[in-house]
């Protein structure tokens, strides 16, 4: 019995020491996954922006950014590789002096005849089985800490709230028209105070071209991502052929939206796959036609392999002006009653541009047409303008009316008038 106290007190002591030290192994796994993010994060921003990083001979300070991060997440990984082996070396040491006690104040025992030399023998056998089950509890303590932090890192992206693409009760079986009514419409995002959009009251009939121009961050893509309920949107503020926007299934309101959007992404592909978005239910043929439409067919008969050849990541073999192009080509490719073009046509000079709109307006016909650019020259011909400016709609009306008006519309107009006149000279 006495024996047994005396060998305990190393055991209850390392306890003690070993709760300390794992809440230092735990804060070293959250830092070492924190900065692991970040690296990550700022490893794949370095790579998307390698061309501007060179344009501005910014390598040295990406550089020194690095550096600085590759330290921290180092000295961090240090950090959890010492408190991991200090917890081992505990354990260890605690056993190496449970041993040294057993045999030194054991074989006085057993020389005083308090104890026999069996239940020596036994008492340090006992010792050594129960030596190898707690000597792994410190690499099943890392081991859980780093799957614990895994498991909560996928919890929140699994525990995401889904798309709902088809509503089991909706009305709408295939194609929505392109009625598109919004009445006070309100919204902001959840991380600004300031709201993106205010009061928006709305309406645009089947066939008509809607132009909608504002001041930088006035809430135009805002406004469009709603109309795709990219973001959710309250009951009766948007309808769409006379249907509420939340009653429409995804797949079809999507399906009936043709978005151009500004960043003219291209995937790692075909220009055929581009163009018709891995869809299989287009002909060449069409596809071709929709490049003629959209002003970029003879490039594409220029390369080797036509709409066949493979173009680079993010469409890095081509202009900025011919990118934008073959993202507009899938607007004359597409079969909606909605077309949206959201600031499309920054990269093209104003002859291509002109000969585009023109296009457009043919190929909208009968179809509800929006276009959302920062020059009144895409616009001014549309049924219908608005003027944006920090979420609210401050003018509204056609190109002559807005410029009599004296507002915005008409200084944005004088500014880019005197712009291109001083151009020409």
């Amino acid at each position: 019995m006495r024996l047994t106290l005396v060998t305990m007190c190393p055991i209850i002591v390392t306890s003690f020491l070993v709760v300390i030290i794992k809440k230092y192994v735990e804060k070293s796994f959250k830092k070492s996954q924190k900065y692991y993010t970040e690296m990550s994060e700022f490893v794949q921003e370095s790579t998307d922006s390698i061309k501007t990083t060179k344009a501005y001979a910014g390598e040295m300070s990406q550089l020194k950014e690095f550096i600085r991060r590759n330290k921290m997440l180092k000295q961090a990984n240090n950090s959890v590789d010492v408190h991991s082996t200090l917890l081992s070396t505990c354990v260890n040491i605690c056993f190496g002096l449970c041993y040294g006690i057993s045999l030194i104040y054991g074989s006085n025992l057993v020389l005083d005849g308090t104890i026999t030399t069996g239940e020596f023998i036994a008492f340090n056998g006992y010792i050594g089985l129960f030596v190898g089950p707690v000597s792994w509890i410190p690499g099943i303590i890392s081991r859980f800490k780093r799957a614990q932090i895994s498991y909560h890192r996928l919890d929140k992206i699994f525990h995401l709230e889904r798309e709902k693409i088809v509503n089991k009760d909706n009305k709408v079986e295939d194609m929505i028209s392109g009625d598109i009514v919004i009445r006070d419409l309100t919204y902001n995002y959840t991380q600004n105070i300031e709201v993106a959009l205010n009061h928006i009251n709305l309406e645009i009939k089947e066939g008509e071209t809607l132009g909608i121009i504002g001041t930088i961050g006035s809430g135009k893509t805002t406004l469009m991502n709603l109309l795709l309920k990219l973001y959710p949107v309250a009951d009766g503020k948007i309808s769409i052929g006379g249907v509420d926007i939340n009653d429409i299934p995804l797949a079809v309101l999507r399906k009936s939206i043709c978005y151009i959007t500004q960043d003219s992404f291209l995937f790692s592909t075909t220009l055929k796959d581009n163009i018709s978005l891995f869809r299989d239910d287009y002909e060449d043929k069409e596809i071709l036609e929709s490049t003629k439409n959209a002003m970029i067919s003879d490039e594409i008969h220029k390369m080797n392999d036509g709409i066949y050849t493979m173009i680079g990541e993010r469409g890095v073999d081509l202009s900025g002006g011919q990118k934008q192009r073959v993202v507009i080509s899938r607007a004359f490719l597409q079969k909606s009653n909605i077309v949206i073009f959201d600031d499309t046509f920054c990269a093209l000079d104003n002859r291509t541009e002109e000969k585009l709109l023109k296009n457009i307006k043919d190929m909208t016909q009968g179809k509800t047409c929006i276009i959302i650019s920062n020059r009144i020259s895409d616009i001014k011909d549309a049924d219908k303008i608005i003027v944006l400016d920090e979420g609210n709609i401050i003018e509204a009306g056609v190109h002559d009316t807005l410029i009599n008006r004296r507002g915005l519309y008409s200084k944005l107009y004088q500014q880019q008038s005197s712009k291109e006149e001083t151009f020409l000279d």
